[in-house]
């Protein structure tokens, strides 16, 4: 939901003058990245992260953790480094930027996350765009994931779309929480 603005293409090229710039003319930065355990006790998101980061000058340390380590770094104690996280999506988009990124964020919610005061003035203030003004609220949203992505706050890897279809004899109110909750105890399922 960036809208029309550019955002940076992969450049291996730009990476490593970056990296030169930093200091590492020859590369060498090492860093941490903390993934989940998939099946198999692999995640292969986070080898295929650390191959691009390592060929353009990173040493990357891959920190594997359960499923419970996971879940206490993103959402409790923090991480070193990078993290490959979540993140929620409400049927509006601005709603969640505030809810997992900006100033409405549970202070448990991704804690090792920059959050300059820059960006959270913008989410502030977003908060007061009235509903009836969906094209102020679409380029608030807009302005907002483009200083999340110029600012490397976060880096979108990939969207995973849930989709939610039944016959009508699934009773939920599924669809009417945002998209990011289930409510089991108020879910059942109608004979025929």
């Amino acid at each position: 939901m960036g809208g029309d603005k550019v955002f940076r293409e992969y450049n291996p090229d730009k990476a490593k003058q970056l990296l030169a710039e930093a200091g590492y003319p020859n590369g060498g930065l090492k860093v941490k990245l903390l993934a989940q355990v998939a099946t198999g006790g692999k995640n292969d998101l986070a080898e295929m992260l650390k191959v691009y980061l390592d060929e353009v000058g990173f040493e990357v340390e891959l920190d594997m953790v359960d499923s419970v380590a996971a879940a206490a770094a993103m959402y409790g104690q923090g991480w070193d480094h990078l993290c490959i996280g979540i993140g929620g999506q409400d049927a509006e988009f601005l709603t969640s930027i505030q809810r997992w990124y900006g100033h409405n964020t549970a202070t448990f919610i991704y804690p090792s996350m920059k959050r300059p005061d820059e960006f959270m003035e913008m989410s502030r203030q977003s908060v007061y765009i009235p509903n009836d003004q969906p094209e102020a609220k679409r380029k608030a949203t807009e302005e907002m994931v483009h200083y999340i992505a110029e600012n490397a706050l976060i880096i979108p890897i990939y969207n995973s779309r849930t989709s939610f279809i039944h016959d009508g004899t699934v009773h939920t109110d599924y669809l009417q929480q945002g998209l990011t909750r289930w409510n089991y105890y108020d879910m059942w399922i109608e004979q025929k």
